[in-house]
C-alpha cells in the first residue's frame, strides 16, 4: 500500500469511503468510462463518472455510489502484470486508511483521468514541483496567508500560489474554489498540502487591477461602459453566491482588467468563505468598502458583497470612494455609519443617469434586508436602458455559434437551408442538387452560379 498522510480537508469521521446517493448524478459528467479497479487481490472492470468534487461508481444498472474527492489524496504510478499487459498506468486515491487503485490502458486516457483527479484531490510534494520567484502580496497576519509568483519546475508555467497556514478553518477552502468555476472568476488549478501549509495554485493572468487602471487612465468613462463592467461583476457574484460562496473583500484591487474594459476578472479570494446560515464570521474587508453590518455583528450574509460592489460602482461614477477621510480611522468611522453623498460635482463618468443612481442607492442601502441581491440587481432597468443585457445575450449567442470547421463538417445542414430559401422550381432544384453533388469546389461554384432566378413581377410593379 502506498503511504499517505491524512488531509486537513477530511475532518469528519466517516466509516466508509463510498456512499450511496438517492439522487441521480448531476449532468453533464466531465469524464466517464471503463477502467480496471482493484478488488481484494484482483482487478475487475468498473464504470466511473467524474463531476465536480465527486467520483461516481456504478455498482449495478440502478445503483450508484460516490466518493468525495476533496477528502482524498492522490498518487500516480506505473504498473505491469502479465495478466493485464495493456494496463500500464495507475491512479491511487486514499481517504484515511481506505484506498482505491485504478488501472487505465492508454496514455491519452490516463492523462484525461489524472488531470481531473488533480483538479479535485489534495496533492503533495509542492516544494519539489514549484520554484518560488517572488512575493506578490504582503502577508496577512490575521488569516495567515500570502501570495507568491511561482514557476512549475517541469513545464515552466508561471502561476500564482497562495500559501495558507493549515488549520480547521481552512478545511472549506478547496470547496470554495471548485464551486466557483466561471469565465469571470480567477481559475483555481490545484491544491497542495504539507505538514504546515496549504498551497492554492491559480492561473497567472496578465493585466492591471482596476485601481492601477484608474490611476493610469484619467479620461472619463462612458456610462454604457460602466454598465457593462457592473453587469459582468454582478454575473460573477451571482454565480459565486448561487454556489454558497461569498467574497468578503470586493474592492478595486479585486478586479483584474485582462485586455481592455469591460473584460474583467474577479480575483483575490483570500477572505472568501462558504455561507452557512446563523454562522459567526470574522470581521474583515478593506476600509471604505466594508458593509456597515460587519461592524455590528458576526452573523452577516453574502449581502456584504453587494455593499462592497456598490462602493466600487460609486468610484466608477464619481472617481472617489464613498467614505473618504484623512486617516484610516476616519474612513472606518464614516464607513460604519454608511451615509453616502450623491451630490458630488466631480465625476469620473461622463454622464450619470437617474436609473444608474437608483441602482447605486439600492446597492449601498445600509439595511441588508432591503439591499438588492446580485440576481435582483441583474434585472435592474438600468441595464435594459444601457443595452447591456442585449449585448451580453448577443456575445453569448456568438460563443454558442458554430465554427467554420463545424459548418464544413455538417454541410448537409447548409444544403437544406439553401434549398429552403430557393423558390419552388424544378429546374432550379435540379441545379442545386447537381451543385451539391459536384466533385470539387470549382465545379460546385460554376454550377451554382449558372442558376438563373426570374425576377418577381410583383417587385417590379412595386418599384414602378
Amino acid at each position: 500500500m502506498l503511504q499517505f498522510r491524512r488531509t486537513i480537508f477530511d475532518q469528519n469521521e466517516e466509516p466508509v469511503m463510498w456512499k450511496s446517493d438517492n439522487q441521480p448524478p448531476p449532468l453533464p459528467f466531465q469524464l466517464q468510462g471503463n477502467v480496471m479497479m482493484k478488488q481484494f487481490d484482483k482487478f475487475i472492470p468498473v464504470y466511473l463518472e467524474i463531476c465536480p468534487e465527486r467520483l461516481y461508481k456504478r455498482v449495478s444498472s440502478n445503483q450508484v455510489v460516490f466518493c468525495s474527492l476533496a477528502k482524498c489524496r492522490l498518487k500516480k504510478f506505473t504498473f505491469y502484470e502479465q495478466s493485464l499487459p495493456h494496463y500500464n498506468y495507475g491512479i491511487t486515491i486514499q481517504q484515511r486508511d481506505q484506498q482505491e487503485i485504478f488501472l487505465i490502458d492508454s496514455a491519452d486516457e490516463f492523462k484525461k483521468w489524472f488531470l481531473l483527479f488533480k483538479r479535485y484531490c489534495v496533492l503533495d510534494k509542492f516544494k519539489q514541483k514549484f520554484k518560488v520567484l517572488n512575493k506578490s502580496k504582503m502577508e496577512d497576519p490575521i488569516f495567515g496567508q500570502c501570495y507568491y509568483n511561482c514557476i512549475h519546475i517541469y513545464n515552466k508555467q508561471l502561476l500564482v500560489v497562495m500559501f495558507k497556514q493549515g488549520d480547521k478553518q481552512s478545511s472549506q477552502i478547496e470547496v470554495i474554489f471548485e464551486q466557483c468555476s466561471s469565465a469571470l472568476i480567477m481559475f483555481f488549478n490545484e491544491l497542495y498540502e504539507d505538514d504546515t501549509n496549504i498551497y492554492i495554485v491559480y492561473n497567472h493572468y496578465q493585466g492591471l487591477d482596476m485601481r492601477s487602471w484608474i490611476k493610469e487612465n484619467s479620461q472619463n468613462l462612458e456610462e454604457r461602459l460602466v454598465a457593462q463592467i457592473m453587469f459582468n461583476l454582478l454575473t460573477a457574484i451571482s454565480h459565486m453566491h448561487s454556489r454558497g460562496v461569498f467574497h468578503r473583500d470586493i474592492k478595486l484591487d479585486s478586479i483584474l482588467i485582462q485586455s481592455q474594459l469591460p473584460s474583467i476578472l474577479l480575483i483575490n479570494f483570500c477572505y472568501s468563505e462558504t455561507y452557512i446560515e446563523q454562522t459567526n464570521y470574522k470581521k474583515c474587508g478593506t476600509p471604505g468598502f466594508i458593509a456597515p453590518e460587519i461592524f455590528k455583528t458576526k452573523l452577516y450574509t453574502p449581502k456584504v458583497d453587494m455593499f462592497s460592489l456598490g462602493c466600487l460602482f460609486y468610484v466608477l461614477y464619481y472617481g472617489k470612494i464613498p467614505f473618504s477621510g484623512q486617516s484610516q480611522e476616519e474612513i472606518l468611522q464614516k464607513n460604519e455609519v454608511g451615509v453616502v453623498d450623491y451630490q458630488i460635482q466631480k465625476q469620473l463618468c461622463r454622464k450619470v443617469s437617474s436609473s444608474g443612481i437608483n441602482l447605486l442607492k439600492a446597492l449601498l442601502n445600509i439595511d441588508p434586508e432591503q439591499r438588492l441581491s446580485a440576481q435582483q440587481a441583474l434585472q435592474h432597468h438600468w441595464f435594459i436602458k444601457m443595452g447591456t443585457k442585449q449585448e451580453a445575450r448577443f456575445h453569448k449567442n456568438i460563443i454558442k455559434g458554430k465554427s467554420l470547421s463545424t459548418i464544413i463538417e455538417n454541410s448537409v445542414d447548409i444544403t437544406h437551408s439553401i434549398q429552403c430559401q430557393i423558390p419552388s422550381n424544378t429546374f432550379i432544384e435540379d441545379k442545386v442538387d447537381k451543385e451539391f453533388t459536384a466533385d470539387n469546389l470549382k465545379d460546385r461554384l460554376q454550377k451554382f452560379n449558372s442558376i438563373q432566378l426570374k425576377p418577381s413581377k410583383h417587385r417590379h410593379q412595386y418599384y414602378q
